[in-house]
């Protein structure tokens, strides 16, 4: 019944979001499909008791002034040295994840200081994203006593705020929540994201 939910709650955001995009598409004409493809992603580093390393590119498209759309791989190692105790023994948990994403984001307001006059120049975004991750069954579900690897598919929604940093360049910083978290889910609700665009 939640996956059920999950599908129509993203697919009425699509649509939305594309119902938007054509009214301001003839606002949008003045610029060339070279300047609307866009560079970026995130790039994230903790060591200690628990190692996560990861690397997610991507490349997009701004389809209005206002509605993007982008692709990209994404890698993570992970590593937790706590010990935990499985029905084969002890284990730690270690893995390599991959997979990819794609996202849509909406800028519902250019700049909050044209509102709001406090001195904070940062627009607010909308994000819907869906993602496939491949992961080991030994690594982050041994109690299932398979191996192999399996994919873990995530939705996310939330959104955030855009820092410009140039004429196209910008810092993200944005709040998602996974409408398909499970028990082995590499995440937890709320996921703090912190990206660029250029």
């Amino acid at each position: 019944m939640s996956k059920k939910i999950t599908a129509c709650c993203l697919l009425f955001l699509f649509i939305v979001s594309f119902a938007v995009a054509q009214y301001e598409k003839e606002e949008f004409q003045q610029f060339s499909w070279q300047e609307r493809f866009f560079y970026g992603g995130s790039f994230g580093l903790m060591f200690g008791t628990i190692t996560d390393i990861e690397v997610s590119p991507i490349v997009g498209y701004r389809l209005t002034r206002n509605l993007s759309l982008a692709i990209g791989p994404k890698y993570r190692y992970y590593r937790d040295s706590r010990v935990y105790s499985a029905s084969a023994g002890n284990y730690t948990l270690e893995g390599h994840i991959y997979g990819g994403r794609s996202y849509l984001q909406f800028h519902i307001l250019g700049d909050i200081n044209d509102f709001i006059p406090i001195g904070l120049h940062a627009g607010i975004f909308l994000h819907t994203e869906y993602e496939a991750l491949s992961l080991e069954y030994e690594d982050f579900n041994p109690f299932e006593q398979t191996s192999g690897r399996y994919t873990l598919h995530s939705f996310f929604v939330g959104g955030g705020l855009r820092f410009p940093a140039g004429r196209r360049a910008a810092l993200n910083l944005m709040v998602l929540w996974n409408l398909n978290e499970t028990s082995d889910s590499p995440y937890t609700s709320p996921v703090f994201r912190f990206g660029f665009t250029f």
